[in-house]
């Protein structure tokens, strides 16, 4: 990511209803599971899923941009190490759940050999988390300002973790409420960007704190999608997240 980007996440994600309105999803992605073991968040970014998962239990934080990483470690009591996706530092079988929070989409990731350390990494019955970005028709000026290579419909996206080796338990789309709004924005971006004739300024992200009633306007929809999520799916939405499982060694 551009370093002015990771300021802003880092800025940000304490209240901004996006990154609030995530970490609330994966609580209920994972609400119910029962927690044994260490829990590893690879590509952490400044460390805000990863604080929501160490309250759990035992918890590491795996990142190679070492902005990030910095700024991880400014939080305080987070056990972290700089590290890329496809060359884990875990042993096999060492981790009980694994997350993977918009990595996938990034430029430079091997999504296929990610998955695999993944799936190496994690005890037999272990559970994968990913949340990523979906339709690749919504590619736009604010994914090249974050990095983005690609986003994921959610079959494509279940059948990449099932050639993997993991068994998907759920897999829904999120972000839904507001994707009659936000999918039209993002597509004018991409045609506005489209029709310039000359070089412009780097492209910027659309990651703003609004107004303070607006912001808990939308944290309260995130919140409803959450409560959702914890027993239902969505049909379409601007993100889609997966819960995989690698299979036991033991016989059914």
């Amino acid at each position: 990511m551009e370093p002015r980007e990771v300021d802003i996440m880092y800025q940000l994600e304490g209240e901004h209803w996006w990154f609030a309105g995530k970490r609330l999803a994966v609580a209920a992605m994972l609400q119910g599971l029962p927690r044994r073991g260490l829990a590893v968040d690879v590509g952490c970014g400044t460390g805000a899923v990863l604080d929501l998962l160490r309250r759990e239990g035992p918890a590491l934080g795996l990142e190679f941009d070492a902005r990030c990483l910095g700024l991880a470690c400014r939080r305080g009591g987070l056990d972290l190490a700089r590290a890329g996706c496809a060359a884990l530092p875990l042993r096999d079988g060492s981790a009980d759940l694994i997350t993977l929070m918009d990595v996938l989409y990034h430029e430079g990731v091997d999504v296929a050999a990610t998955l695999a350390e993944c799936r190496r990494a994690l005890a037999p019955g272990g559970w994968l988390l990913v949340f990523d970005s979906a339709y690749d028709g919504l590619m736009g000026p604010h994914d090249r300002a974050v990095h983005g290579a690609r986003r994921f419909a959610r079959q494509g996206l279940k059948l990449r973790l099932e050639r993997a080796g993991f068994h998907v338990e759920r897999a829904t789309y999120r972000n839904s409420i507001l994707a009659p709004a936000v999918i039209p924005a993002r597509l004018l971006a991409r045609f506005l960007e489209g029709r310039r004739r000359t070089q412009g300024p780097p492209p910027v992200s659309d990651v703003d704190m609004p107004p303070a009633w607006l912001n808990r306007l939308l944290l309260w929809l995130m919140a409803l999608e959450a409560r959702w999520l914890k027993r239902h799916s969505f049909p379409l939405g601007i993100s889609v997240c997966l819960l995989a499982r690698k299979p036991s060694d033991k016989p059914a």
